[in-house]
């Protein structure tokens, strides 16, 4: 038995757009610490067309933007370990068909930062 579509859930065409300029400055104020700070910015478009029948409307752009602040203290090597502590704010994106279709669903929502050191 072959597949078969039962039902067209979104139809759209969707154009997304981000920019994202960061700061960071990386200081090692003495020789076992380090610090490590960044501010940036995020700005987001999102455009979106629904298509139905042939016929596209347009609808009206959503646009977003957070703002991110990270820091971070090194403190080491002493054998082989370092000890880091960290702060953050950054974001995700959420998904733009789900942005669109949840007008009330924030587009990028913050998320905290992770430790990858």
């Amino acid at each position: 038995m072959g597949r078969r579509q039962i039902a067209i859930v979104q139809d759209v065409d969707i154009v997304e757009q981000s920019y994202s300029p960061f700061l960071k400055l990386d200081v090692m104020p003495f020789e076992k610490v380090r610090l490590v700070a960044g501010a940036g910015a995020t700005s987001s478009a999102i455009g979106c067309t629904r298509r139905r029948h042939d016929r596209q409307r347009p609808q009206r752009p959503r646009h977003a933007g957070a703002a991110q602040r990270q820091a971070s203290l090194t403190l080491g090597p002493w054998v082989n370990t370092e000890f880091l502590a960290n702060f953050g704010t950054g974001f995700h994106s959420n998904d733009a068909r789900a942005v669109i279709a949840a007008p009330t669903l924030d587009a990028l929502p913050t998320a905290p930062a992770t430790n990858s050191g």
